[in-house]
C-alpha cells in the first residue's frame, strides 16, 4: 500500500462500521484539485441565497416602479449581493477545504463510498450509486436519486482503480 493509502486508512478507520471492510483508500494527491472542488460545491451551495437576492430584487424593483432613479440602485445593489453570495460560497468552502487537505481521505468499501474532510463525514450508501464519470484525475459519483447532489472525488492519482472497487461494492450489494 502507498504512502497515501496508509495516512488515508488510518484517517477513515474511526469511521468504519462494524464488519466493514475497506476495499480501496487515499488521499489526495492534489490539494488543489481539491480546493477547486470545494470552491465548485460552494458556489452550488450559494445558489440557494443568490435565488434568494433575485427574488427580493425583482420585488424591490417591481414595488418602485414608479422610481425610476430607486429601481437602477436596487438592481445594482441586487446585482453586486448575487455576485457577491455566490463569491463568498465559493471562497469559503474553497477556504475549508484548503485547511483540511491534511485530514482528507476517500475510502470504498464493503457498504459504502465514504468521504472524509476534516471534521465533515459524508459518504453514499450502494443503493445510491448510480455510476461513475472520470474527468482528469477526478472522479464524479452520481446518485441514483435526482434530489441529491454527485459526489467528486478530487486529485486522485488514479480514478480507475476506484471505478473498479465501486463496481465490486455495487455487484456484493446486488447479489
Amino acid at each position: 500500500m502507498s504512502d497515501l493509502g496508509a495516512a488515508a486508512e488510518t484517517i477513515v478507520a474511526s469511521h468504519l462500521w462494524a464488519g466493514e471492510r475497506v476495499l480501496w483508500c487515499e488521499r489526495p494527491a492534489s490539494g488543489g484539485a481539491v480546493a477547486v472542488a470545494g470552491a465548485r460545491r460552494g458556489a452550488y451551495q450559494a445558489m440557494g441565497a443568490a435565488a434568494g437576492i433575485v427574488l427580493v430584487t425583482f420585488r424591490l424593483v417591481h414595488a418602485l416602479e414608479r422610481e425610476p432613479g430607486a429601481q437602477k440602485v436596487v438592481v445594482v445593489l441586487g446585482g453586486v449581493g448575487l455576485a457577491g453570495a455566490v463569491a463568498w460560497g465559493a471562497l469559503r468552502s474553497s477556504v475549508h477545504a484548503r485547511r483540511t487537505i491534511s485530514a482528507t481521505a476517500y475510502a470504498v468499501t464493503t457498504r459504502r463510498v465514504l468521504l472524509v474532510r476534516g471534521e465533515d463525514i459524508e459518504w453514499i450508501g450502494d443503493r445510491d450509486l448510480d455510476s461513475c464519470t472520470i474527468r482528469g484525475r477526478d472522479l464524479v459519483i452520481h446518485r441514483g436519486r435526482k434530489d441529491m447532489e454527485d459526489v467528486t472525488l478530487a486529485g486522485l492519482r488514479d480514478p480507475a482503480p476506484v471505478v473498479a472497487a465501486i463496481q465490486t461494492l455495487r455487484s456484493q450489494a446486488a447479489s
